[in-house]
């Protein structure tokens, strides 16, 4: 009987918590917990289920695959993320598979890095692949 109430209050305090965490991004249907929105999408026509979120939610929302995906819907509330707040979407998810994958070099290449790491890699690639050639007409010459 004592190891039932445990449990219970334990499942209890784990679905309050869920919920906390889930009311730090946008507003979006309600997820179950340890699950997210997964079964309250058509399995058929996901960007049905999208579209119908998106004009409820008014362009932005928030589904749990059970990880958090926030979708921007409408062009100006894009706009607004991604032009005028630009610096506060800046940088990469970290992906955990992915670090354990290439965990023998973390933060490095221009695919898993972020920050300044990034743009010194991206400029040096950049400058590495002009050199052999890349944005000259070089077949136009030989013709």
């Amino acid at each position: 009987m004592l190891a039932v109430f445990i449990l219970v209050i334990l499942l209890i305090y784990a679905i309050v918590r869920y919920y906390r965490w889930v009311a730090r991004y946008p507003k979006g249907p309600l997820p179950l917990p340890f699950v997210g929105n997964f079964f309250q999408l058509d399995f058929k026509a996901w960007h049905k289920s999208f579209t119908i979120i998106g004009k409820q939610q008014n362009g932005m929302y928030t589904l749990f695959m059970p990880m958090p995906f926030v979708q921007l819907t409408d062009f100006q509330i894009i706009k607004e993320a991604f032009v005028d707040e630009g610096d506060a979407f800046v940088g990469r998810p970290d992906n955990k598979s992915m670090q354990e994958i290439f965990s023998y070099a973390p933060n490095t290449g221009v695919s898993f890095t972020n920050g300044d790491n990034w743009r010194e890699q991206r400029r040096v690639a950049i400058s590495i692949l002009r050199d052999f050639g890349m944005g000259k007409n070089l077949m136009e010459e030989q013709v």
